[in-house]
């Protein structure tokens, strides 16, 4: 008698792990995308969070602008580039930096990373795009996303950040707003 199995029986657990494997796969993938949205939600969060204090501390000073997440093709980190400026102080002077003609680059986005608001390394394996814009920009923010007037936690402001074409928006009271 000859020991091993025959073509049919290897062919009928092959059929077995395929018949599984179909219902797994997409399973996984469904999980996994699940996982990384809800990263992007955390992610838009602490920018909105970032927003709120900074808004706070520098007296009602705003911020827009936006930058991607992720690594660059040298594997260097994309949000690090947003943080090369020096932090200028407004809360100690309690003037806005637009009131005291300093430069456009003091609005962006990237003075939450300069004055530590926001730590690169939360955005370094995140692909997405995150935008702080003012509601005033009709290309930045829906109106019908999310009713009432702006999206904002300091006049006007609102953290975007977008996942696989979904733009995720995060009000003053924290809560989200979604758009396809």
């Amino acid at each position: 008698m000859k020991k091993g199995f025959t073509l049919m029986e290897i062919l009928a657990v092959l059929l077995v792990i395929a018949v599984v494997a179909s219902f797994a796969v997409p399973i996984i993938r469904s999980v996994r995308s699940e996982m990384r949205y809800q990263r992007a939600k955390t992610a838009a969060l602490k920018i909105a969070e970032a927003m709120r204090s900074y808004y706070y501390n520098t007296k009602g000073y705003t911020i827009t602008g936006s930058f991607g997440g992720g690594s660059d093709e040298k594997g260097g980190d994309v949000a690090q580039t947003y943080a090369l400026a020096a932090c200028v102080d407004e809360a100690s002077s309690g003037v806005p930096a637009s009131e005291r003609g300093e430069t456009i680059a003091q609005t962006s986005i990237s003075v939450l990373f300069n004055c530590h608001y926001l730590d690169p390394k939360d955005f370094r394996d995140l692909p997405y795009t995150f935008t702080a814009c003012n509601d005033s920009l009709d290309n930045c923010i829906s109106a019908n996303v999310c009713p009432g007037k702006g999206f904002v936690y300091a006049v006007g402001n609102a953290a975007a950040g977008q996942y696989l074409g979904k733009r995720i928006l995060v009000k003053r009271d924290m809560t989200i707003c979604e758009e396809e």
